[in-house]
């Protein structure tokens, strides 16, 4: 499998793509309007959206494919967090190990949040209903047993929990829909909204308070890899089929800078038949 890690560094004035759509606020015309728009559902965007929700905030959420997930379906479904077991670890010792593994090129301030903040998001996604095996595995990736295996195969737990609870908040999420254009003021360059495509049609729609881009990575996008991580291009993988890179592009053009792109994620692994393959990161059931 190949997944893409990837920081986005926002810049103020680079030169845009002539597709991106600008518009002018006072004469734009909406077709629909919410507090907060989402592109993409899976484990980020469903989060993402639920949190907006739980302030108070109209929420929609836009997924390309045919139905949410995406490559949180894929995953091992492993929540790492430090602190909980029985042994001795802390989320200082989490963030360390990050920093090392990163070769100095992860933000620290990024990584230190992050990990201070991964037990409180085990207990937040328990509290809406995901459950948990109560002991800590030691899975690749780290020193510790730190990483908490879900009752529900794979990912498909927190698209459940995640998926059920957006519905309840009130959150509307629309699926077969794909993100075409962000709209962005002329001067400011502030994001106004985006332009989707569902069923032929092309939808404008303001975020009053912003777009998350939340449409996952690249693995699934054969130019992409040719492009940023020629190494890995021809290696096989099984990301979503969604997984092209729709955000980065549609960031790109907005003005921001894609950095550490050639940094990907390889997890050993290969098919066994159609319908099985073995995968370091997947226990068996």
């Amino acid at each position: 499998m190949v997944q893409r890690r990837t920081l986005i560094k926002a810049i103020p004035a680079l030169a845009l793509s002539p597709a991106l759509a600008f518009a002018e606020p006072s004469t734009q015309q909406w077709d629909r309007q919410f507090d907060v728009v989402v592109l993409g559902a899976g484990g980020a965007g469903l989060a993402a959206a639920l949190t907006a929700a739980g302030r108070g905030l109209s929420v929609v959420v836009y997924e390309k494919a045919d139905n949410i997930g995406g490559d949180t379906l894929n995953s091992s479904g492993f929540f790492n967090a430090a602190g909980l077991g029985k042994v001795a670890d802390a989320p200082k010792n989490h963030a360390e190990e990050m920093l090392a593994l990163g070769g100095g090129l992860n933000d620290p301030e990024l990584v230190r949040t992050f990990t201070e903040r991964c037990p409180e998001a085990l207990r937040w996604l328990e509290s809406l209903g995901m459950q948990f095996e109560s002991k800590p595995y030691k899975i690749y990736g780290t020193r510790q047993y730190r990483s908490y295996r879900p009752h529900r195969p794979r990912g498909t737990g927190y698209i459940h929990v995640l998926g059920e609870a957006c519905l309840k908040a009130g959150v509307v999420i629309q699926s077969a829909t794909a993100a075409l254009n962000l709209y962005q003021d002329p001067e400011t360059r502030r994001v106004l909204g985006v332009q989707v495509a569902h069923q032929g049609e092309r939808i404008a729609v303001r975020a009053r308070r912003g777009v998350v881009l939340a449409t996952g990575g690249f693995g699934a996008n054969h130019e992409m890899l040719r492009q940023h991580a020629p190494a890995v291009a021809s290696l096989e993988h099984d990301s979503a089929i969604g997984a092209t890179g729709d955000g980065h592009l549609l960031a790109e053009r907005a003005g921001a800078e894609l950095v550490n792109m050639k940094y990907v994620e390889i997890v050993p692994g290969g098919p066994v038949s159609i319908a099985h393959v073995i995968r370091l990161d997947i226990y068996p059931d």
